[in-house]
């Protein structure tokens, strides 16, 4: 308080003050109060209350004082209201929290809150673990190096919704950051990336000149087995890895992942979607030798500066442009051209890449385009040709109908394919094989055609009232553990030894010591079984199966495709029949242990259960369990049988023949 002389009305007369200062009470600071001797009241003024922003509620048992965050409670007495006890006075965080965790800036817009809250720094849990949000990133795609090979950015993009004519299904691209130049590949797995980047680091090494400094690549546990680091280490290359869902730490590849892929998704068009991989190495010749706005200049310009880019421009046409290439074909009339597409580039000048109606891509020296437009059938799968584009075909050449026969049949109007060749290389031989055609389906008609219906065949089974019996395998529901203290404990036991043993024969696996960092470790499990071979009441045959438990492997890493074809129910009916019809014997015969035999592509850990420590199994062929183990005997026992000389079933991929004209 001061001293301060200042006249005030009231309504015994004027008076005059002796001092002004601050004063608290109630848990309110009030400034410029005035103190008037002898003055029996202490007096608030309400209209300062509200210029400074307070709020006074008035009616019924709800009268309210509010200023400065304090609520104090009114009690009229006359004409006037006197100060009750204050309510609980309200923090920052108490306004923070009553208006939903409102942001303390917003608060400046808010009336009745403290003037002071909005420049209150106060840090809310609650908002700090809710409103987390990513940092911003610097603007700009400058180059960060000064020299080839000091950064390299790599990302692996998929798995795209279809195979590639090569059995890939996930990209992986590496950007130079000096040069900006790519190389991409197709890989079939994830799993598949250190081995590419290996590739790469030779390819790029040898070409340029210079060692590869740091590998830029996301956190994916394909890039964090501890061979891969060894390797990493032995070559001198430092890992750099991206921060987890934070992808604008990896900008460069995860853009130019986005650019190739619509690139080739607009390249593709109509054409079969298999063709993505040879759309890929199309588009990324075109990519490596268009203006780069980082460089300001092509690429493959900075990458190699002795190539001339503006003549390899001069170069480029469309892909999948319908071209005839020259062909060589013994005979003096075979054709001397062929159709095709034109589906890349080569570093030659003039020649390109092409791919033919049988899915062979072959190199040849400046295609002529077609400018009638024929369709190209590429087969997409043995059983379904492709057509790839609905263009409209030249009418058919007519041949010219054999003069020497008049009252035989005709050749019909519209042949096409084998038939139209056969007409073409025997048509005065037609007429002669149709006619005789005709009478062998008569004779044949007749010879089947039997008025007399057979009487029905009465059964002479004696089993009716009796159980049927059980043949072939019981599945028992022991484990290995309660097998082996069972009365039947020798016979598990030697199964378990035949089992293993026979893992050791297929060199199925082998032992390693220590598992890699973020490599997956799939359980074991015993599978037993009781068999019996003819009849009940044959001894019994105790099989013991050592298989993985696939439910535990992650799709895109531990495997891919599952699928296995397996021969149709139609197909063994034709066969028996077939037999019975020309009196053939047919035979039968089991492999033992089949799906040990095909081989393992990707990288797995098996945990065997009596293993002690940090030991596993690394599979190199495929176990009983794992989700691609019938794929992989599938394509094991389709490689044997077609070096055999046998042809698979166009309309059953389970079914195999070979024509042989021996007896």
């Amino acid at each position: 308080m001061q001293p301060w002389v200042e006249e005030v009305n009231t309504g015994a007369g004027p008076m005059f003050s002796s001092h002004k200062g601050t004063v608290r009470t109630h848990g309110m600071l009030l400034n410029d109060v005035l103190l008037i001797p002898n003055f029996p009241k202490r007096l608030i003024s309400i209209g300062r209350i509200d210029d400074d922003g307070g709020s006074m509620t008035i009616g019924g048992n709800k009268n309210r004082l509010e200023y400065q965050g304090v609520a104090v409670s009114l009690t009229k007495i006359g004409r006037i209201y006197r100060l009750d006890a204050a309510e609980a006075n309200l923090t920052e965080m108490d306004w923070h929290s009553r208006y939903g965790h409102l942001p303390f800036p917003a608060f400046s817009k808010v009336p009745e809150a403290p003037k002071s809250l909005c420049l209150s720094r106060i840090q809310c849990e609650e908002c700090i673990l809710a409103k987390s949000t990513k940092p911003i990133s610097p603007a700009g795609d400058g180059i960060r190096t000064t020299k080839v090979g000091e950064l390299i950015h790599s990302d692996i993009c998929g798995p795209m919704p279809v195979e590639s004519f090569q059995k890939k299904r996930y990209i992986i691209t590496f950007i130079v950051d000096f040069s900006r130049f790519a190389i991409t590949a197709g890989i079939r797995q994830k799993s598949g990336a250190p081995e590419a980047i290996r590739n790469f680091t030779v390819l790029f090494e040898r070409a340029t000149g210079a060692k590869v400094q740091q590998l830029r690549t996301d956190h994916g546990g394909e890039y964090r087995s501890k061979e891969f680091l060894g390797w990493l280490k032995e070559q001198g290359i430092t890992l750099r890895p991206t921060v987890a869902y934070y992808s604008e730490t990896n900008a460069v590849a995860g853009r130019f992942s986005r650019t190739i892929v619509t690139m080739i998704r607009a390249n593709l068009g109509k054409l079969p979607k298999a063709m993505w991989e040879l759309v890929l190495e199309y588009s990324t010749f075109i990519k490596n030798r268009i203006p780069h706005s980082a460089i300001q200049a092509a690429p493959i310009e900075r990458a190699i500066p002795s190539i001339n880019v503006t003549e390899q421009r001069k170069l480029f046409r469309p892909f999948g442009e319908q071209v005839y290439i020259h062909t060589y074909q013994d005979g003096k009339l075979q054709d001397r051209a062929q159709a095709a597409r034109i589906v890349g580039f080569t570093p030659t000048y003039g020649i390109y890449k092409v791919i033919l109606p049988n899915q062979r891509v072959v190199t040849a020296k400046k295609p002529l385009p077609r400018r009638i437009a024929e369709p190209i059938i590429i087969e997409t799968h043995k059983n379904q040709p492709v057509t790839q584009t609905p263009s409209e075909e030249p009418a058919a050449h007519t041949p010219t109908t054999p003069p020497a026969i008049s009252a035989s049949p005709q050749k019909p109007q519209e042949l096409t394919g084998a038939f139209a060749d056969d007409w073409r290389q025997h048509g005065n031989t037609w007429p002669k094989a149709l006619a005789a055609l005709d009478a062998e389906r008569q004779l044949l008609s007749e010879a089947t055609r039997d008025p007399s219906p057979l009487p029905l065949r009465r059964t002479t089974r004696t089993t009716a009232g009796k159980a049927p019996v059980k043949l072939g395998s019981e599945e028992s529901h022991l484990t290995i553990q309660q097998a082996l203290v069972s009365d039947d404990r020798d016979k598990w036991q030697i199964a378990a030894q035949r089992e293993l043993a026979m893992l050791e024969k297929y060199d199925v696996y082998e032992w390693v010591d220590e598992v890699p960092v973020g490599a997956k470790v799939i359980d074991t499990k015993w599978v037993l079984k009781e068999k019996r071979e003819k009849d009940a009441n044959d001894p019994k045959r105790f099989k013991a199966r050592l298989t993985a438990r696939g439910l535990t492997q992650r799709p895109g890493i531990d495997f891919g495709d599952t699928y296995a074809p397996v021969c149709r129910e139609e197909s063994w009916r034709i066969l028996i029949c077939l037999a019975l019809t020309h009196n053939i014997v047919m035979g039968q015969f089991d492999i033992e242990g089949a799906f040990l035999n095909g081989p393992l592509e990707e990288v797995l850990y098996v945990k065997y259960q009596h293993a002690t420590g940090n030991r596993a199994w690394r599979l190199k062929k495929s176990l009983y369990g794992t989700k691609q183990a019938a794929r992989n005997w599938n394509k094991f026992i389709d490689d044997i049988l077609r070096g055999l000389g046998f042809a698979q079933c166009p309309d059953d991929p389970g079914f195999y023949f070979r024509k042989s004209t021996e007896a």
